[in-house]
């Protein structure tokens, strides 16, 4: 079996975690894991993406990254704000090694990625290779591994809900509210914090995000 990068999405308050958990290979546990016979993690450069997806024709948007360590990182943290749906994707770049690639190839080397431009044996930098600065200029190329992760969270929903109901408790309301439009409100938020952990244990992504919009738009932030 061939090397299969898995990857796990972990929520804070501030931040969104990409892991790679792919491990060392195992021939009974962990057969798709790094390590002979499939390619080692020292084989690439690790890079990584993080994206809040959007459903409501706003553009996706990428995260600001922690600097990390491309050649030893498997740990990838970007800074957040919203609830909502959450995408990982991580760029296995295999390490230049002399021989032979065809035009549109992709390699990392001496701290830099490069694509080749021409069928080139040329060790870069060279004229045969162009640099690349921008990882989605490269994202799905068939020379890299490409790997997604994608998970919807409504954290800050269920910490706002929880103040709420803490409050009560604070008033002697045994965390009810005694107020029928508050209540209805805060059961409201809570049926929609539920959609979202249903819609994240489903995958369905795009479900949570209509559901984290919903609070954010109730103030449940």
């Amino acid at each position: 079996m061939a090397l299969t990068v898995a990857l796990e999405l972990v929520f804070s308050s501030t931040t969104v975690i990409l892991n790679d958990i792919t491990g060392a290979y195992h021939a009974v546990d962990n057969p798709t894991g790094y390590g002979t016979p499939n390619a080692e993690f020292a084989d690439y450069a690790h890079f990584a993406m993080i994206r809040k997806k959007n459903v409501n024709n706003v553009a996706d948007s990428l995260l600001a990254l922690a600097v990390y360590d491309e050649i030893t990182a498997t740990e990838f943290i970007g800074t957040r704000s919203v609830d909502g749906w959450h995408e990982g994707c991580k760029l296995n770049i295999p390490i230049w090694t002399a021989g032979t690639y065809a035009s549109g190839t992709v390699k990392f080397y001496n701290g830099v990625i490069y694509k080749a431009n021409t069928p080139t044996s040329e060790q870069p930098p060279h004229a045969d290779w162009d640099v690349i600065t921008d990882l989605e200029d490269i994202e799905g190329n068939s020379s890299i591994i490409t790997t997604y992760e994608g998970r919807v969270t409504a954290y800050n929903g269920d910490v706002y809900w929880s103040k709420q109901i803490a409050l009560n408790s604070q008033a002697g309301h045994c965390g009810l509210c005694e107020d029928d439009k508050k209540k209805a409100r805060l059961d409201k938020i809570y049926r929609y914090i539920q959609n979202v952990l249903v819609a994240d244990q489903l995958g369905d992504n795009q479900n949570g995000e209509w559901n984290a919009l919903q609070l954010i738009a109730m103030g449940a932030v």
